[in-house]
């Protein structure tokens, strides 16, 4: 199940496995020619294009059917291998194991003769004795899952042998009752969907809000002192364009007002230490949070090197994250960062909250200075112009810009 998976397998508790069906293997319920293993093609075996179209593992997802590129075999590899034809509404379980879970989907409407490989298992439907979707929500079930990964076996790869599969106990009740409740999962499933779908673009208008709130802080706007907090004000400041900064504000840069320091790599890594040794793959924190108190990795005092102080911030300065990942955290206590990150300590005259919000409107990506592996160096960030109020002003602005994320988030 590709989104909202705890709730949707909840779904399938409550309507399949928490009711007392009669319980049945797909030995017992379906007949030996409808039920087989995909066929054993050789790299050999494939040609460049044709109408026969191989459907592989990856195509198999937790309820759907991925749309990838196709493998082909002639016609006369075909039928010499003697392949079994899949068909539109087939079930395909991966007798692979993937995150602890077997995948199954049934095949959509594909133009061609379709065969599937090896280690996937096909199902047929008999319209008379069950319906392939409810098997699939059968088989996705968590019930289901745990009795398939008792079965499964193997080091490198886990996989379940057709022959367990088939012997796996399964609630089937009357076919009727089998497309009723495939019909009612369908339509919880489509709603559970809808709204996550409806929470991603919620999700995303909330962050378009909340960085042009900044932007309009750092630049200005957001001066004046009304505690009163409501929608109109947050359309409004949204509304607002830039303009030049209040005169008692200055323009500084941070080469000029902060210091900058890169990580270290260190030999020795510990569960336990003095402090943090923090590497870019740590930073993937929440979306609203801002600090990092935790990391699998420390360093002890003895090893630590260029530690960084209090009051800075970490952000990743080496490699894809640069261009993908737009934290920005606050440290509260010292820590060690790896070779690809890097800090900014700023000045006692900058509040390290509004250094903090102003920060995250910069797209470190911009600033990547087009080698093979995109990175940034001090010469890429010392040009940044900071607009620098009073520090009282700093503080008045972070509170305003806080009090209106949290309505933002009632909203």
């Amino acid at each position: 199940m590709i989104s909202n998976e705890l709730l949707k397998r909840k779904v399938l508790s409550k309507l399949i496995t928490d009711n007392e069906y009669p319980v049945t293997t797909l030995s017992d319920l379906v007949e030996k020619k409808n039920i087989g293993d995909g066929d054993w093609i050789l790299s050999d075996d494939m040609c460049q294009c044709s109408n026969n179209k191989l459907i592989q593992l990856g195509s198999i997802g937790m309820g759907i059917y991925i749309d990838k590129p196709f493998k082909y075999i002639g016609d006369d590899t075909f039928d010499r291998i003697k392949c079994s034809e899949i068909n539109e509404g087939d079930l395909l379980l991966n007798r692979f194991i993937s995150n602890n879970q077997l995948s199954g989907c049934l095949v959509p409407k594909i133009d061609g003769r379709l065969l599937t490989s090896v280690d996937v298992c096909w199902i047929k439907e008999d319209k008379e004795k069950y319906s392939n979707k409810y098997l699939m929500y059968c088989f996705l079930s968590e019930e289901v899952q745990k009795k398939i990964l008792l079965k499964s076996s193997g080091t490198t790869r886990i996989r379940i042998s057709k022959n367990n599969l088939i012997k796996i106990p399964i609630p089937v009740p009357p076919v009727s009752k089998q497309k009723e409740l495939a019909d009612r999962i369908d339509k919880l499933f489509y709603l559970i969907d809808k709204k996550e779908k409806n929470d991603q673009e919620k999700n995303k208008l909330k962050e378009v809000m909340k960085e042009k709130i900044i932007d309009s802080a750092i630049h200005g706007t957001l001066v004046n002192n009304d505690s009163t907090l409501n929608a109109v004000d947050i359309k409004e400041i949204s509304d607002e364009k830039p303009f030049e900064i209040p005169k008692n504000w200055k323009w500084t840069t941070i080469e000029k007002s902060c210091v900058l320091t890169s990580g270290v790599t260190l030999k020795n890594e510990y569960q336990s230490g003095d402090y943090l040794y923090i590497k870019v793959g740590d930073m993937n924190l929440s979306e609203n949070q801002k600090f990092i108190t935790t990391s699998s990795r420390y360093t002890t005092k003895e090893e630590a090197k260029s530690l960084i102080p209090v009051n800075s911030i970490i952000f990743p300065k080496r490699g894809g994250a640069i261009l993908t990942n737009k934290k920005r955290l606050v440290l509260n206590s010292p820590i060690c960062v790896d070779l690809n990150t890097m800090a900014i300590t700023p000045c006692d005259e900058i509040d390290i909250y509004y250094f903090y919000y102003w920060f995250s409107l910069i797209d470190l990506g911009t600033l990547n200075n087009g080698t093979a592996v995109p990175q940034i160096n001090n010469k890429d960030m010392n040009p940044l112009k900071i607009p620098v109020p009073p520090l009282e002003e700093q503080k008045r602005i972070v509170e305003k810009i806080e009090s209106l994320f949290k309505l933002i988030e009632q909203l």
